[in-house]
C-alpha cells in the first residue's frame, strides 16, 4: 500500500492557488509546490498522478473562484454588452489567477495583463467606480473596439492606463441623442509639442537642429519619424523623450510640462513613464539575461518581469550572458528590459539598424504584438521607409523642420512590408 498522504487534496489545491497568486502559474512546479507545503513533493503524488493533474486541479479551482466573483452582481450592466466587464472584479482581486485563466488561454481582454499592477495600485478607486456603474477598459486607442463602446457618448474616468467607461445612463447631455458611428475613436492627446527649437554649439559654430517643431501624439499611437541623416529626427526623439531639453517651446505630457521640471524631477519622469530601445543594445555584459531585464523591472517594482522575457521568446535563455546571444537575441533582451518597467511611451531610435532582415522583422513583430497587448505608445525613428508602413502616423523631417505628416489607414505587419 502507498504511504498515507501527509496533505489532503483540498490542502494541496489551496497551496497551489496561493502559489499562483503570489508567483504566477509558472511557479506551480513539483519543487515550488513542495517548498510551499514545507515538504518534498512525494506526498502530493500519492493523491495526484503528476504535476499536470495538479495544475489542472488548480485551474479548475481558479475557474470556480472566478465564478464566485462574477455572481456578485457588480458587473450586470447591459450597456457594456458583456464584453470584458464580467472579468473586472476577478481581475482586480485575483490578478495572477486572472492571467492564468484569460491570458494563458488567450481569451478575451488580451491587453489587460500589462496594467494589472495599476489596477492593484488603484483598487479602491476603481472598485468604487465600478459600483457607480462604470465598466472596465484599459490601454490606448484599441479599447473602444475591444469593448464595443464609444467614448464620445460616455463619461470616463482614468487611472493612468486604466480607463473606465460610464454606462448608458451616464451619457453627456449634449451627445445623449447621438448614434454610435461604429468608428473607432482615437486615443486622447498624450504628448503635445509646441514651437520647439534646439541648437548645438555657440557663437559662429551655433547650429539650429530643430526649427519651431509642433506636433501631437495620441495615447496608444504608433508614430514613425522619418528623415535623412542630419534632418533632426533623432534630436527630436531625444527632446520629446526628456533625454535633452529644448532651447525653446514647450512639451507637455498631459498636464505635465517637461521644461518646467527640475533635473531630479525629469529623471523621475523618465523612470516612471518612458522606455528606450536604441540601435546599440547597451546590455551589461557581466549580467545574465534575467538580471539585465530585472534592472528595468526594478524601476517599476515589477516582480513579473520574467513574463516579458517569455513574451520575446527568450524564456530558455534566462541565464545566458549577452556575449552568448546573437544580435537579434540581444535586441530582444533590450526590448524586454524596456517594457519590463511598464512605460507609457516606448521610444526607439533605429532599433533594427544593426540587424539583418529576418531578425529585424522578428524584433519589430515582437514589439508590435506587445503594444497591442499592453497599450503603450510607440515613437520610432528610422530611415527605413518600409517600416513607416507599420505605423499609424508618419512624420517626415527635413532640415530641422516637419516636411509632412501622413496617416496610414491600414497598418502592415512586420512580415508584410518590404525591406
Amino acid at each position: 500500500m502507498p504511504p498515507k498522504a501527509k496533505f489532503t487534496r483540498e490542502e494541496i489545491i489551496a497551496a497551489g492557488l496561493d502559489l499562483v497568486r503570489e508567483e504566477g502559474f509558472s511557479a506551480l512546479t513539483a519543487r515550488g509546490l513542495g517548498a510551499r507545503l514545507g515538504s518534498s513533493a512525494r506526498p502530493v503524488f500519492t493523491i495526484f498522478e503528476g504535476m499536470e493533474e495538479v495544475q489542472q486541479a488548480v485551474i479548475d479551482a481558479a475557474r470556480a473562484l472566478y465564478g464566485e466573483y462574477t455572481e456578485r452582481g457588480l458587473l450586470e450592466n447591459p450597456a457594456f454588452k458583456g464584453v470584458g466587464t464580467q472579468y473586472i472584479l476577478f481581475a482586480i482581486k485575483e490578478p495572477k489567477l486572472f492571467q492564468l485563466l484569460f491570458m494563458r488561454e488567450q481569451q478575451q481582454v488580451p491587453n489587460l495583463a500589462g496594467i494589472l499592477p495599476e489596477i492593484d495600485d488603484n483598487y479602491e478607486k476603481i472598485l468604487a467606480s465600478v459600483r457607480e456603474g462604470y465598466g472596465l477598459a484599459c490601454g490606448g486607442a484599441s479599447i473602444p473596439a475591444l469593448m464595443d463602446l464609444y467614448p464620445r457618448n460616455r463619461r470616463a474616468v482614468r487611472y493612468r492606463h486604466v480607463l473606465l467607461f460610464g454606462g448608458g445612463d451616464q451619457q453627456d447631455d449634449d451627445r445623449s441623442d447621438a448614434e454610435p458611428s461604429g468608428k473607432q475613436e482615437k486615443g486622447e492627446e498624450m504628448i503635445s509639442v509646441r514651437e520647439v527649437t534646439k541648437c548645438y554649439g555657440c557663437g559662429e559654430t551655433r547650429f539650429q537642429v530643430l526649427k519651431d517643431i509642433s506636433l501631437t501624439i495620441e495615447e496608444g499611437e504608433f508614430v514613425v519619424i522619418l528623415g535623412a541623416s542630419g534632418s533632426g529626427k533623432s534630436t527630436l526623439l531625444n527632446v520629446i523623450s526628456g533625454l535633452e531639453r529644448p532651447d525653446g517651446g514647450t512639451i507637455f505630457y498631459g498636464e505635465t510640462e517637461l521644461s518646467a521640471l527640475s533635473d531630479r524631477e525629469l529623471t523621475a519622469f523618465r523612470r516612471d513613464n518612458v522606455g528606450f530601445i536604441f540601435q546599440q543594445y547597451y546590455l551589461l555584459p557581466n549580467l545574465s539575461v534575467d538580471k539585465n531585464v530585472r534592472m528595468g523591472a526594478d524601476l517599476a517594482h515589477n516582480k513579473d518581469y520574467r513574463a516579458m522575457v517569455e513574451a520575446v521568446g527568450l524564456g530558455e535563455k534566462l541565464h545566458k550572458f549577452p556575449g552568448e546571444l546573437s544580435g537579434g537575441e540581444q535586441q530582444r533582451v533590450s526590448v524586454a528590459r524596456a517594457l519590463a518597467k511598464r512605460p507609457r511611451v516606448l521610444f526607439l531610435d533605429e532599433p533594427t539598424g544593426a540587424l539583418d532582415e529576418q531578425t529585424g522583422r522578428q524584433v519589430l513583430s515582437y514589439i508590435c504584438t506587445l503594444q497591442k497587448e499592453l497599450g503603450f505608445t510607440i515613437v520610432m525613428v528610422t530611415h527605413n521607409l518600409n517600416i513607416a508602413e507599420m505605423a499609424g502616423t508618419v512624420i517626415r523631417m527635413n532640415s530641422g523642420k516637419i516636411a509632412g505628416i501622413q496617416t496610414n489607414e491600414t497598418q502592415k505587419t512586420a512580415y508584410e512590408i518590404g525591406w
